[in-house]
């Protein structure tokens, strides 16, 4: 039993470590943007929350977004112009604005944010 745990715990912190990841890190932003009440913890709260998201979405809800919805919007015999936009949208577009926004904010804000608390000391 003890082997199949540990079997069962490495497999789900190897799938899930970039979620885990930002997830904690999501939390604790949350925490220090409640205490400090800043903006800089804030738009780290929006960063690591919009990269988990992302990293859910590729993962798990675009599978299920495409065989339940678009499938059933579109059946396999009138696929056309507007199946293709839209399964591009959310297949490439999507995922990769998702990427550029959250590690984008969050370099923008380690940038700037560091620079206005290194302004006031």
């Amino acid at each position: 039993m003890p082997l199949q745990f540990s079997q069962t715990m490495q497999l789900f912190f190897a799938h899930n470590f970039p979620l885990i990841l930002f997830s904690i890190f999501s939390i604790i932003s949350l925490i220090l943007a409640i205490k400090n009440n800043s903006r800089f913890y804030i738009l780290l709260f929006v960063a690591f929350f919009v990269l988990a998201f992302k990293f859910e979405y590729s993962k798990h809800l675009l599978f299920k977004i495409e065989n339940d919805m678009i499938n059933s919007i579109f059946p396999e015999g009138a696929r056309g112009r507007k199946y293709d936009f839209i399964k591009t949208v959310l297949e490439f577009y999507l995922p990769v604005i998702m990427n550029f926004f959250g590690w984008g904010l969050l370099v923008l804000n380690l940038i700037f944010g560091r620079k206005k608390r290194d302004q006031q000391n």
